[in-house]
């Protein structure tokens, strides 16, 4: 029987998909689960079904923080509700015996099972997902953030922090208390992320700087696409894409989920005419039968967040834009493309470089503080007009090329066998 790897999460499709990545990985080597906390939001009803149509083992502990609302004994409820979910954890790891837990954060809500783990000698692993450090800063400063709480909130806060305090003194790691959760490693993508992210309060000793992840997929998948051809024509038939075009990928920043106080903010019909601009540039250098422009959406955007889904974009089609949601893979994407537009803020600016496909970084808003995240990507340069865009097209018309997009010097292709390197 192989080992058990529970990969925990907020039960959120885009971190389930982040980890399933993984498993090509693993499989050999251990069983690999889910555990989601708490079943009961849209969010999470979507992230379980898509555990249940692959097949994917899971589990869900329904905390006890999450029920019973309408008891508000001041200082025993909350106290209760810890100590209950606590309890659940414990008989979780009982039945599963897992050889490790893995999470992306160790804050509360998410600090219970890996202190539990702790607590049983079970190897824990907070592992760094996606956003990091460098990027956490960029967006303006938000004026006016945040409730102040009354008087007497904050009077009863400090007393039940002392309240939890007095019950914790008998565990090495807090049962009662809000505290972060102290896992045995931490998996970072880069120094800065060990310095001033994830890693930052934490022994240096615990610490391990691995790179991002995104890389190694997107290198091995596109050395497998072009040393197979039968891959590569599978792949372009699931996408319905043809093998004479020229393919370009492109990703959006959803500058509609930015709260009304930050610059650069968009309603969802700003958003959307913002984004008819891109590309309508891009059609006006590649027409429709030479180039098939394929639109990944945000895998938030499956569900609607202030009226939005991957439907709003269904103008762009009327430019052949061709829109990918639900199961499209974005490495899958890159690697076919012949270029790649992203805006300097997302993650998937790590499959990109280590893709080596050619890149545009762009963001023609007012937010360019978007473009201080360019450097933890190794993005050269971020083009911030439609002028300099189309002529960056039409080079790339003309050579084939562009001058290099990304910084390859330090990307790590062998990230995730370091990660794997670490386990038990």
């Amino acid at each position: 029987m192989k080992p058990k790897l529970i990969f925990s999460s907020l039960p959120y499709i885009a971190t389930l998909r982040h980890f399933e990545r993984f498993i090509p990985y693993l499989k050999e080597k251990y069983d690999i689960a889910f555990l989601f906390i708490g079943e009961g939001t849209p969010r999470s009803k979507e992230a379980i079904e898509y555990c249940k149509k692959n097949n994917y083992t899971f589990y869900v502990i329904n905390p006890h923080f999450a029920k019973d609302k309408k008891i508000r004994i001041p200082f025993v409820a909350p106290l209760y509700r810890r100590y209950a979910h606590s309890v659940q954890c414990r008989n979780f790891l009982d039945k599963v015996q897992p050889a490790a837990v893995i999470e992306t954060k160790a804050t509360p809500r998410r600090d219970t099972i890996l202190k539990e783990a702790n607590r049983k000698g079970v190897e824990t692993v907070m592992m760094q997902w996606a956003a990091s450090s460098l990027r956490r800063t960029f967006l303006s400063k938000r004026v006016g953030r945040g409730l102040t709480l009354s008087l007497p909130r904050r009077v009863y806060l400090f007393l039940l922090k002392i309240l939890s305090g007095i019950l914790d003194i008998f565990y090495v790691e807090a049962r009662f208390g809000l505290t972060p959760a102290k896992p045995k490693k931490i998996v970072l993508y880069d120094e800065d992320e060990a310095e001033n992210g994830l890693g930052k309060g934490y022994d240096r000793s615990r610490i391990y700087v691995v790179g991002a992840p995104e890389l190694q997929w997107a290198s091995d998948l596109k050395q497998k696409i072009d040393a197979d051809p039968i891959l590569k024509k599978k792949l372009l038939e699931k996408y319905s894409l043809s093998g004479e075009k020229i393919k370009i990928f492109v990703t959006l920043f959803r500058f509609y989920r930015l709260q009304p106080y930050v610059e650069g903010s968009m309603s969802v019909e700003e958003h959307v005419a913002h984004y008819q601009h891109l590309f309508e540039t891009i059609r006006g250098v590649f027409p429709d039968e030479e180039a098939e422009i394929m639109l990944k959406a945000h895998p938030s955007e499956n569900l609607a967040y202030k009226g939005a889904t991957y439907e709003m974009y269904k103008p762009y089609e009327k430019l052949g834009v061709r829109i990918y949601h639900g199961d499209a893979k974005a490495d899958e994407l890159i690697c076919l493309s012949d270029l790649c537009i992203s805006d300097p803020y997302t993650s998937v600016n790590y499959m990109i470089a280590g893709s080596g496909v050619p890149a545009l970084s762009v963001n023609l808003s007012k937010l360019k503080t978007l473009n201080n995240a360019a450097p933890a990507f190794g993005t050269r340069q971020v083009v911030g007009d439609l002028d300099t865009l189309a002529g960056l097209l039409r080079q790339f018309k003309k050579e084939g090329s562009l001058p290099a997009g990304y910084n390859n010097t330090n990307v790590n292709v062998q990230s995730v066998d370091n990660f794997v390197k670490l386990l038990p």
